[in-house]
């Protein structure tokens, strides 16, 4: 986890709510006990973030 959050720069709670809002890419189960991030599905996120800021549209957050 501690890679996608220097990749993001959201805190782990923050990516675990947007990933439970479906606004986030889902983990991959690795073992019973762990599950990981597909590198290009968190790349892809993050460049659909910067298209959303670049057409100057609003981005939606997490709502608590």
């Amino acid at each position: 986890m501690t890679d996608v959050e220097d990749r993001t720069g959201l805190g782990r709670t923050t990516i675990v709510e947007l990933e439970r809002q479906g606004m986030f890419p889902r983990r991959v189960p690795l073992t019973r006990a762990t599950a990981g991030y597909v590198e290009s599905e968190v790349a892809d996120w993050i460049e659909g973030r910067k298209r959303l800021r670049d057409a100057n549209n609003v981005l939606i957050f997490a709502e608590k």
